[in-house]
């Protein structure tokens, strides 16, 4: 397949970089975990990508005339479209859901990914006699490309470390966010319930672990929140 033929998506590239280098579009925590799913690859256009990794090595500091430094420092600013074209970016409107935009670039980056792999697995099967292998082993390859939740990466303990008080720390002076847990003693100390908190209760035996979370299980189920237990 050429390369011009590859799935790509640039208005939402656009918009995603967009709402990254904005303070409107994303809260703190939305940002970060944009950030936690994103990575170069994700972006088809070179440019885009080239802004990106300015945006992950400048944090929360990542605005558009943080980001134009920064590419200007690095000699990069021509090779992501001049600062122009990056202000445009910066510029763009986002009309629908940020979280769809990003939906549709990962679901991009796995249909190219999968090529690339259905790609390999055609040189393999035209130099291998042993065919069979060859296609299970390709097409688990492929599968493990396309199939799966959201794409993660890696991010180093420091790093995550201080994200995390800068966040506690916005939270504190902006007051609660998220979630009410119905205690308002709760609420005070661990700023509610927030997206993808995993929280661990843990006491002795018989202190009302079971009882607590089920409690709480049943206050959210009167607010409306879906609950599971099991």
């Amino acid at each position: 397949m050429n390369i011009p033929d590859m799935p790509r998506a640039i208005r939402a590239e656009k918009a995603v970089l967009s709402a990254l280098m904005s303070r409107s579009h994303l809260s703190s925590a939305e940002r970060h975990r944009f950030m936690a799913i994103l990575k170069p690859e994700t972006f088809w256009d070179e440019g885009h990508r080239h802004i990106f990794r300015q945006l992950e090595a400048l944090g929360e500091a990542g605005e558009l005339l943080s980001v134009c430094d920064a590419l200007q420092s690095k000699g990069l600013l021509d090779a992501a479209g001049g600062a122009h074209t990056v202000s445009g970016i910066a510029a763009t409107k986002v009309t629908a859901d940020i979280g769809k935009h990003l939906e549709t670039l990962v679901s991009k980056l796995r249909a190219r990914e999968g090529i690339y792999e259905a790609q390999r697995l055609i040189d393999e099967l035209q130099r291998n006699d042993r065919v069979e292998q060859a296609l299970s082993e390709g097409a688990a390859r492929i599968r493990a490309k396309t199939q799966g939740g959201a794409l993660k990466r890696s991010m180093h303990i420091s790093e995550y470390v201080k994200e995390s008080f800068r966040y506690l720390e916005r939270a504190y002076a902006e007051g609660q966010s998220g979630l009410s847990t119905g205690w308002q003693t709760i609420n005070d100390r661990e700023f509610a319930w927030e997206p993808g908190d995993l929280v661990v209760l843990g006491a002795r035996p018989g202190m009302g672990k079971t009882a607590w979370a089920l409690q709480e299980m049943l206050y959210q189920a009167s607010q409306g929140v879906p609950c599971m237990f099991f």
